[in-house]
């Protein structure tokens, strides 16, 4: 959680946004547009320098990491207005430091779609971007006049307790809840139910009544649902999550925290209906994307040929993996990747549904123009203004 309280800052990136979102609907886009630039242009300078400087002690830091803040990733630091947490899986909870990355990736995912609709309403967020620099990735987010006095919704301790104490929140989150398509449920790791709260999203989502009034919403990397998980992964249930296109179809709402202990309450029938849309997924959805490229007139278009060939390697599990490095070798077209990646995603498809050599070549046409992504919205009409990093394996 970052707090405006914690070291000293110089500019109020938090209020100017708020500022911009107020001003002249006109001239907003402009200067939201203006001011995101702005953002990137800081945090990408701030955020090089804090991993140039990683493994230096702290003596000849620059910018001094924070003593501590909650258990999840690894340091954080707040400079210029801006909290900067790793990408790290420092306390072994995710796997590796590649799928920490990957949940970073879903904070921003999260926090778009919940811009999309939220702020509409009256929800307010701050400025994100993730900053990926040699080899590392930093979660960088404008400061918020939040503390763990503010919160009112969700849980900022692992579910132990859990809050659900301003009926306006309540209800702000349950109408974003209902576009996103995302079921009520009893949140909480409690035994006893009365400490346990009923909730729409994650348990560890953090509703805040800030200081300066507004309502803010952080910690929306679970937002989405968790895939069936594999008892190979046991921490999949963190990173790999179904995407928003298909949870926003979906036949029926679906529980942000199936599969966890954190909705063990009637945890059979959440758990059941999330199987259900993993199924669906990998039975209906994936096979008919790959049948739908496959039918593409691309006679004279060498992108499209090069998306066909990705569709047949995923409608093909079993294909050799000779013959899939074949496949990667030749999709060398950046423009095709880009066009399958988007029209996966627009499908609900997780691009990890790619066999490993393929995520490899999306992976290296991606590496050297992707730098940052920012997730902004316009109060006026929720329009996304996104440039995203989207993970080859997201």
């Amino acid at each position: 959680m970052a707090t405006a309280a914690s070291a000293k800052t110089r500019r109020d990136w938090n209020e100017e946004y708020y500022q911009v979102l107020q001003s002249d609907p006109l001239h907003r886009g402009q200067k939201l547009h203006e001011l995101s630039l702005e953002f990137m242009s800081v945090a990408s300078a701030l955020g090089q320098v804090i991993i140039k400087e990683r493994h230096l002690p702290l003596s000849k830091k620059t910018i001094k990491p924070l003593s501590c803040l909650g258990i999840a990733g690894g340091e954080k630091y707040l400079h210029e207005s801006i909290f900067f947490k790793y990408a790290v899986d420092k306390n072994h909870l995710f796997g590796s430091d590649e799928f920490a990355m990957k949940v970073a990736g879903h904070e921003l995912k999260g926090q778009t779609a919940m811009v999309s609709c939220g702020m509409i309403h009256g929800l307010n967020f701050g400025l994100m971007t993730i900053i990926d620099y040699r080899g590392y990735r930093l979660l960088a987010t404008s400061s918020l006049p939040i503390s763990h006095e503010t919160l009112v919704y969700g849980s900022g301790d692992g579910g132990q307790t859990v809050h659900a104490d301003l009926s306006e929140m309540n209800h702000l989150i349950k109408q974003c809840a209902a576009v996103l398509n995302l079921k009520g449920h009893v949140a909480g790791v409690n035994n006893e139910p009365d400490k346990n709260r009923f909730l729409y999203g994650p348990c560890d989502i953090e509703g805040h009544l800030g200081h300066d009034g507004r309502l803010y919403v952080v910690d929306l990397a679970r937002l989405f649902p968790p895939e069936s998980p594999s008892r190979d992964k046991p921490g999949a249930f963190l990173y790999q999550l179904l995407r928003p296109e298909l949870v926003s179809r979906f036949r029926c709402p679906l529980s942000s925290d199936a599969f966890t202990l954190f909705g063990h309450t009637d945890n059979k029938v959440h758990d059941s209906e999330v199987h259900e849309a993993t199924r669906y997924l990998h039975d209906k959805v994936i096979p008919d994307f790959a049948r739908t490229l496959t039918q593409l007139d691309a006679k004279d278009d060498q992108d499209l040929r090069h998306a066909m060939l990705l569709a047949k390697e995923l409608a093909a599990s079993s294909m050799p993996l000779t013959l899939s490095m074949e496949i990667a070798n030749c999709t060398t077209s950046r423009r095709s990747i880009e066009w399958l990646i988007e029209d996966l995603h627009r499908a609900g498809i997780n691009s990890m549904s790619l066999s490993p050599p393929l995520i490899a070549s999306v992976k290296a046409a991606r590496t050297n123009s992707q730098f940052l992504s920012l997730s902004l919205s316009l109060s006026s009409s929720a329009s996304r203004l996104c440039t995203p990093i989207d993970d080859a394996t997201n």
